[in-house]
């Protein structure tokens, strides 16, 4: 709902500084507050949520006081009235919103912070034909013009172009977009005048509505408020979208992003994903040394050049910020988001550290919500820093498997319990849509509401990638999905435990990328029952150091969670000989007489998808079973599922094989 607004208020601000009093009065704001209703209940009041906010920046005017009015310095009320405007937006001027949660089953992070629309990459290309402000001594002058570009609270603006009115500015900007419908992008002309007010050559605006359907428009349009001058702008929509093969797309070739749309100028200002990072809390932070006061923790976030900060939380060790922030990436491969929690009394670091955003890609649904370690600064053993890390990938293309349904609700163990029964909203289940045309597209749209008891708290849901190569009905599709989710109350065929890896090939780096997500019911090493397990892993045949790669200790566990990153370099003729060699392995004493092979499993390469990402989930082998049960990658031909499914080596891949049966898959129906 959408509510054009006049407020107009009798108050008095007085402010004094050393004696000088001034102030302002007859406050006035105009502007349109779109109220928005969401999620929808089944039970009263109907609605778990309420978020107030502008579209667009509010038009705020007032008047002076006192001193202030009496002097007029020249800018002191232009920047008094920007400091007004740049409050209010930054408290509920998009993407700022106020939100009410009024479910004690909705989440107010998400409700607070849902996922954007979208990012539109604008080409301030130049103007022509505007007015001349200037004027000389002896004969009319011309102009120094800029640009200003706002969309909600979010503002760009140009270099200045010197003498000219027909100006070449030739920059590139990329605005998060969270609401399409109703949202204007206005632009304004100024000729630059150090000293004094910048003088207007006119201001345009346009819906972004419409931008976003056609996906891209290139026009000169026609300044309002002068006699004459027109811009030159292009406007590009990139939707959202998880899929790591439409990366791959983009980044196919050095002229990188320059094939989104064509243009060769502005690669390197140009981002392929939007990363988008909830700072949920900190456990366990250091007291200062000599006071053992507890600290006023901050956290300080660094992507490329761009820094963010949270709120300072006082007096605690467990803070809880629960803040998000949005940073536009170049090139995931090769960087890094950087955190540090300092101390906002001492200055100090309390920890820091870093996480590889290639990392997130072949995370499940390119998302991590876990604790990291802080290390370095005053940093204890135990103290960490959860976030939730989820990375998007820009595209001009438009795929409705793309368009993830919002999910407001918090999972049933995460629920407040009320101090009296009361009536909730309808589970989550009913509400859910399953997509199967996604499945193609390697998006995962089936996620479950409720956790099987046995899932350890924090685990991600699980993934399989199934290959577009057959049209099968989406019954059966949806049949293979389930079917190919193993139950996690299992330890495997052998008793030793699981584990999840994704698998797949970059070619333009010619590298072999292997992440080890997790693992599940390990066999139990030590008196205790648990486990410090570690996953160690070769490309065979060339087992030396060099090649030998290895993740950290997870302590006292038999559900661990690694989500760790390796890189083999492969050229891709070689792949059919080479088999990867993984054991997970018990960090033992030397001396202890603990077992330390806790499974091993094999994998052959002769048969991997360049094309495709295989997640999958690989039983653990005793050691001696060796190479003998070697498994390997599936053939294309055979099945509909084929690069989300496995067979094992030297077993006949056809329709009628135990193992087929077994993993529920299908066989092929074309021709």
């Amino acid at each position: 709902m959408d509510i054009e607004i006049l407020y107009s208020s009798d108050a008095d601000v007085a402010i004094s500084i050393k004696g000088i009093n001034a102030g302002i009065k007859d406050l006035q704001i105009r502007g349109t507050i779109r109220v928005v209703f969401k999620p929808l209940m089944n039970v009263m009041p109907l609605f778990g949520g309420l978020n107030v906010f502008f579209l667009n920046s509010p038009v705020i005017d007032f008047n002076l006081t006192s001193l202030a009015n009496a002097l007029d310095i020249p800018g002191l009320s232009e920047m008094l009235r920007t400091i007004v405007q740049e409050q209010v937006s930054a408290i509920m001027v998009l993407p700022n919103r106020i939100s009410v949660a009024l479910a004690n089953n909705v989440d107010a992070n998400r409700l607070r912070y849902p996922i954007p629309k979208g990012v539109l990459r604008i080409y301030m290309l130049g103007a022509n034909d505007l007015i001349k402000a200037d004027f000389g001594v002896l004969k009319k002058s011309k102009s120094d013009p800029y640009a200003v570009i706002r969309i909600g609270a979010q503002k760009f603006k140009t270099k200045v172009e010197a003498n000219t009115v027909t100006p070449n500015w030739n920059e590139a900007f990329e605005a998060i977009i969270d609401e399409k419908s109703g949202q204007f992008m206005d632009i304004e002309v100024f000729d630059e005048d150090p000293g004094s007010k910048d003088d207007d050559l006119g201001n345009v605006s346009l819906e972004l509505e419409p931008v976003s359907k056609k996906g891209m428009i290139d026009s000169w349009l026609p300044l309002e408020d002068v006699k004459k001058g027109m811009v030159h702008i292009k406007l590009v929509w990139l939707n959202l979208c998880n899929d790591i093969l439409e990366l791959d797309r983009l980044l196919s070739t050095d002229e990188s992003l320059r094939q989104i749309d064509g243009d060769t100028e502005y690669s390197e200002s140009l981002s392929s994903c939007l990363l988008m990072v909830c700072v949920d809390a900190a456990k366990c932070l250091s007291k200062s040394k000599k006071s053992l006061s507890e600290p006023n923790p901050y956290v300080e976030l660094t992507v490329g050049q761009k820094k963010e900060r949270t709120t300072v939380k006082l007096s605690s060790t467990d803070p809880k910020w629960e803040e998000n922030f949005r940073f536009l990436v170049h090139d995931p491969h090769f960087q890094e988001i950087y955190y540090v929690v300092y101390d906002k009394i001492t200055g100090k670091s309390l920890g820091e550290g870093s996480v590889p955003l290639k990392n997130l890609l072949s995370a499940t649904n390119m998302t991590m919500d876990r604790k990291f370690d802080l290390k370095g600064g005053e940093a204890t053993t135990n103290s960490r820093l959860l976030l939730q890390l989820t990375l998007r990938v820009l595209s001009n293309q438009l795929n409705p498997t793309w368009q993830e349904p919002e999910d407001l609700f918090l999972p049933e163990d995460k629920i407040p319990k009320a101090p009296e029964a009361t009536s909730t909203a309808s589970s989550k289940a009913e509400d859910t849509e399953i997509d199967v045309n996604s499945i193609e597209s390697g998006v995962d749209p089936i996620k479950s509401v409720e956790e099987t008891p046995t899932m350890a708290a924090g685990e991600n849901r699980l993934s399989t990638d199934v290959d577009d190569m057959a049209p099968p009905s989406p019954t059966s599709e949806l049949r293979q999905r389930r079917s190919l989710t193993p139950s996690l109350s299992s330890s495997g065929d052998h008793g030793r435990g699981r584990i999840q890896l994704t698998i797949r090939y970059s070619t333009k780096r010619q590298q072999l990328v292997v992440v080890v997500h997790k693992c599940i019911n390990l066999l139990p090493c030590d008196g205790d029952n648990l486990a410090d397990p570690y996953v160690r892993m070769y490309l065979l045949p060339d087992k030396t150091s060099a090649n030998k790669r290895k993740t950290p200790v997870v302590k006292n566990s038999l559900n661990p969670v690694f989500d760790e990153t390796f890189e083999f370099p492969v050229a891709p003729g070689e792949l059919a000989t080479r088999t990867l060699d993984i054991s997970v392995k018990h960090n033992k004493s030397m001396f202890s007489s603990d077992r330390q092979i806790i499974g091993v499993v094999f994998i052959k390469l002769y048969n991997l998808d360049v094309f495709k990402a295989l997640t999958e989930w690989f039983d653990l082998q005793p050691e001696d079973f060796g190479e003998k049960m070697s498994i390997g990658l599936p053939l294309n031909t055979f099945y509909t599922a084929a690069p989300a499914l496995l067979a094992l080596d030297g077993l006949p891949l056809n329709a009628q094989s135990g193992m087929g049966r077994r993993y529920g898959f299908l066989p092929f129906q074309g021709h």
